[in-house]
């Protein structure tokens, strides 16, 4: 029987809506996310703050992260490009023509980097652009 009675409380986004009698070594509760799952959960997890959400706000962290991966290495890319213009500049001033070819491959490969990251899939996954 239990000592604590967690009905209508809060935890996180979690909502405790009943006890969950299902056999177990815990004492656990059904409880509802704001994201609208429920799942079953240890009262010590509640009480402690170990469980906040379903899991649906690791997994928001988690995509944030890697949008936030995206949009670095797009701005890493573009520098690499703007640097490669800049070289091929001075490489034209130096006119050598050996220099001059090594730095239009730079360029082209640093342009080639850039153009896959703004592609159609990477703005859709960064919200932008036509879905996919």
């Amino acid at each position: 029987m239990s000592t604590v009675v967690l009905v209508g409380q809060r935890f996180g986004l979690l909502t405790v809506q009943s006890r969950d009698d299902t056999p177990s070594k815990w004492e656990k509760w059904l409880c509802r996310c704001d994201c609208g799952i429920a799942r079953s959960i240890s009262a010590k997890a509640l009480l402690s703050g170990a469980m906040r959400s379903c899991g649906c706000q690791s997994n928001r962290r988690r995509q944030q992260l890697s949008r936030d991966q995206q949009r670095f290495e797009l701005a890493a890319a573009r520098k690499q490009l703007a640097d490669a213009q800049a070289a091929l500049a001075e490489a034209i001033k130096s006119l050598d023509a050996e220099v001059i070819t090594s730095a239009r491959h730079a360029l082209a490969e640093a342009l080639k980097s850039v153009r896959d990251l703004k592609s159609w899939r990477a703005l859709a996954q960064l919200g932008k652009g036509r879905p996919q």
